[in-house]
Protein backbone atom coordinates (compact mmCIF):
# COMPACT_ATOMS: atom_id res chain seq x y z
CA UNK A 1 0.00 0.00 0.00
CA UNK A 2 1.23 3.37 -1.04
CA UNK A 3 1.73 5.81 1.51
CA UNK A 4 -0.68 8.77 1.83
CA UNK A 5 -0.42 11.76 0.33
CA UNK A 6 1.74 14.32 2.19
CA UNK A 7 -0.97 17.34 2.28
CA UNK A 8 -3.59 14.76 3.64
CA UNK A 9 -1.21 14.05 6.08
CA UNK A 10 -0.46 17.73 6.97
CA UNK A 11 -4.05 18.28 7.26
CA UNK A 12 -4.14 15.42 9.80
CA UNK A 13 -1.53 16.94 11.57
CA UNK A 14 -2.34 20.25 11.59
CA UNK A 15 -5.98 19.30 13.58
CA UNK A 16 -5.03 16.66 15.99
CA UNK A 17 -1.97 19.91 17.36
CA UNK A 18 -5.13 21.97 17.48
CA UNK A 19 -6.82 19.72 19.28
CA UNK A 20 -4.26 17.76 20.99
CA UNK A 21 -5.70 14.57 19.14
CA UNK A 22 -3.45 11.96 21.00
CA UNK A 23 -4.88 8.68 19.04
CA UNK A 24 -4.20 10.63 16.12
CA UNK A 25 -0.74 11.84 16.37
CA UNK A 26 -0.28 8.42 17.40
CA UNK A 27 -1.17 6.87 14.12
CA UNK A 28 1.41 10.14 12.39
CA UNK A 29 4.34 9.54 14.14
CA UNK A 30 6.96 6.77 13.32
CA UNK A 31 7.32 4.27 16.45
CA UNK A 32 10.92 5.35 16.62
CA UNK A 33 10.19 9.11 16.10
CA UNK A 34 12.88 11.34 16.89
CA UNK A 35 12.29 14.76 17.99
CA UNK A 36 15.56 17.06 18.20
CA UNK A 37 16.42 19.14 20.87
CA UNK A 38 15.51 22.66 20.40
CA UNK A 39 17.22 24.88 22.99
CA UNK A 40 20.31 24.99 25.90
CA UNK A 41 19.86 22.25 27.98
CA UNK A 42 17.28 20.21 26.72
CA UNK A 43 17.27 16.52 26.14
CA UNK A 44 16.03 14.85 22.50
CA UNK A 45 12.94 12.79 22.52
CA UNK A 46 13.18 9.38 21.01
CA UNK A 47 10.17 7.47 20.04
CA UNK A 48 6.20 7.59 20.00
CA UNK A 49 5.12 7.31 23.44
CA UNK A 50 7.86 9.77 24.78
CA UNK A 51 6.92 12.09 21.95
CA UNK A 52 2.99 11.88 22.93
CA UNK A 53 3.49 12.27 26.48
CA UNK A 54 5.42 15.61 25.68
CA UNK A 55 2.32 16.69 23.39
CA UNK A 56 -0.30 15.42 26.57
CA UNK A 57 1.64 17.15 29.09
CA UNK A 58 1.87 20.28 27.49
CA UNK A 59 -2.03 20.55 26.37
CA UNK A 60 -2.71 19.43 30.33
CA UNK A 61 -0.75 22.91 31.21
CA UNK A 62 -2.72 24.71 28.92
CA UNK A 63 -0.86 25.46 26.00
CA UNK A 64 -2.00 25.86 23.18
CA UNK A 65 -0.99 25.52 19.29
CA UNK A 66 -2.13 27.04 16.22
CA UNK A 67 -0.82 26.66 12.49
CA UNK A 68 -0.79 29.91 10.68
CA UNK A 69 0.74 28.31 7.57
CA UNK A 70 1.79 24.28 6.07
CA UNK A 71 3.77 23.97 3.80
CA UNK A 72 3.79 20.16 2.31
CA UNK A 73 7.19 18.68 0.28
CA UNK A 74 7.91 15.81 -1.08
CA UNK A 75 9.23 14.29 2.25
CA UNK A 76 8.54 16.64 5.04
CA UNK A 77 5.89 19.50 6.42
CA UNK A 78 6.26 22.53 7.97
CA UNK A 79 4.20 24.20 10.34
CA UNK A 80 4.29 27.74 11.25
CA UNK A 81 3.16 27.49 14.76
CA UNK A 82 1.91 29.50 17.35
CA UNK A 83 2.20 28.78 20.80
CA UNK A 84 0.66 29.69 23.23
CA UNK A 85 2.23 28.72 26.91
CA UNK A 86 0.32 30.27 30.34
CA UNK A 87 3.59 28.66 32.14
CA UNK A 88 5.52 31.11 30.50
CA UNK A 89 3.57 34.42 31.82
CA UNK A 90 4.00 35.98 28.27
CA UNK A 91 0.45 36.45 26.62
CA UNK A 92 2.13 36.75 23.30
CA UNK A 93 2.23 33.44 21.20
CA UNK A 94 5.71 32.06 20.44
CA UNK A 95 6.13 31.43 16.78
CA UNK A 96 7.80 28.25 15.71
CA UNK A 97 8.62 26.56 11.78
CA UNK A 98 8.27 22.86 13.08
CA UNK A 99 9.48 20.85 10.72
CA UNK A 100 7.87 16.97 10.31
CA UNK A 101 10.88 14.72 8.36
CA UNK A 102 8.29 11.71 6.74
CA UNK A 103 9.64 8.72 6.09
CA UNK A 104 6.72 5.70 5.20
CA UNK A 105 3.83 8.13 5.34
CA UNK A 106 4.53 8.67 8.88
CA UNK A 107 6.83 11.36 10.78
CA UNK A 108 10.26 10.33 11.61
CA UNK A 109 12.11 13.18 12.85
CA UNK A 110 10.54 16.48 14.29
CA UNK A 111 12.88 19.69 15.08
CA UNK A 112 11.63 23.43 15.88
CA UNK A 113 12.93 25.75 14.00
CA UNK A 114 12.39 29.99 15.15
CA UNK A 115 13.48 31.15 11.49
CA UNK A 116 11.24 30.82 8.51
CA UNK A 117 14.27 30.14 6.33
CA UNK A 118 16.57 27.34 8.17
CA UNK A 119 13.01 25.56 8.69
CA UNK A 120 12.75 25.59 5.10
CA UNK A 121 16.40 24.88 4.39
CA UNK A 122 16.13 21.79 6.84
CA UNK A 123 13.02 20.51 5.50
CA UNK A 124 14.90 20.07 1.81
CA UNK A 125 17.47 18.09 3.79
CA UNK A 126 17.49 14.27 5.18
CA UNK A 127 17.74 14.35 8.87
CA UNK A 128 21.12 12.83 10.36
CA UNK A 129 19.43 11.09 12.45
CA UNK A 130 18.93 6.73 11.90
CA UNK A 131 15.87 4.98 13.46
CA UNK A 132 17.17 2.61 15.45
CA UNK A 133 16.87 -1.43 14.97
CA UNK A 134 17.54 -3.31 17.86
CA UNK A 135 15.66 -1.59 20.54
CA UNK A 136 11.42 -1.42 20.85
CA UNK A 137 11.37 1.99 21.95
CA UNK A 138 8.02 2.29 21.91
CA UNK A 139 8.31 0.28 25.13
CA UNK A 140 10.92 2.76 26.92
CA UNK A 141 9.31 4.74 29.78
CA UNK A 142 9.05 8.43 28.52
CA UNK A 143 10.04 10.95 31.26
CA UNK A 144 7.95 13.46 31.98
CA UNK A 145 9.31 16.97 29.83
CA UNK A 146 10.10 20.12 31.34
CA UNK A 147 7.40 22.76 31.59
CA UNK A 148 9.28 25.07 28.88
CA UNK A 149 9.85 22.34 26.82
CA UNK A 150 9.61 24.65 23.67
CA UNK A 151 12.00 26.75 24.29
Amino acid sequence: MLPRPVPDIAADLREALHTADIPRLRDLFHPRVHWASTGPGELARHGRASALTWYRVRYDQGVRTRAQETLSLPAAIILALHITDPTTGDAQPDLYYRVFHLHGGQIAHIRDYTDRAHALEAATRTPLVTLPRTTDIQRTPAPVPSPDATR
